[in-house]
């Protein structure tokens, strides 16, 4: 999981984003995945997350048990306590195994916003624009033109849509960019 907050600016370029980040997984992927796993990077990670654990604050024992019986689910017995908190040595084939499969052709990508406008009822019954126009805007907080909410939650009727990416951002994600070669790890 990837997971990307934007400002409204960022939001607009949205697709620049997504390229900026396929960009450096085809990094990764070209990367040996020796290297990767054994990178300083990670060490320092690991340190870093070993004093957090060995220096975490107490908690009371009902917060302790609540927690650990969630973690429990999660993790297994074996690994209640650390799973999370400490990281164990790479595994290098499954490293490999994930890198291979973050391509732009199996991404979902979950975009949340409060500047998408949700589809009005119109005389004819039909959906259109909120407030009567084209949805869209270049103002700070107006809507997106391309985010196109056609559809109604159920439970909450919280508007949302469910279109598939456009090809061609699709295939944009995958083209090799200048940021591709010059990046190193």
């Amino acid at each position: 999981q990837v997971r990307v907050e934007l400002t409204v600016e960022g939001e607009r370029h949205w697709e620049d984003v997504g390229a900026v980040i396929f960009a450096y997984v085809r990094m990764l992927q070209a990367a040996p995945v020796d290297e990767l796993a054994n990178s300083y990077h990670w060490d320092e990670m690991a340190t870093m997350a070993d004093i957090s654990f060995e220096n975490a604050e107490r908690t009371s024992a009902l917060d302790t048990a609540n927690g650990l019986c969630k973690r429990l689910h999660l993790y297994g017995g074996e690994d209640v306590l650390t799973a999370g908190r400490r990281l164990e040595a790479l595994d290098s084939s499954l490293v490999a195994g994930y890198l291979e499969r973050m391509t732009p052709e199996s991404v979902i990508v979950i975009r949340a916003s409060q500047t998408f406008k949700a589809p009005t009822e119109t005389k004819d019954g039909e959906g259109g624009a909120a407030e009567g126009g084209e949805a869209g805007g270049t103002g700070e907080g107006e809507a997106e033109p391309e985010a196109e909410l056609n559809q109604t939650e159920r439970w909450y009727s919280v508007p949302y849509g469910d279109d598939p990416l456009n090809a061609e951002v699709v295939k944009s994600w995958g083209a090799d960019t200048p940021t591709t070669t010059s990046a190193t790890l």
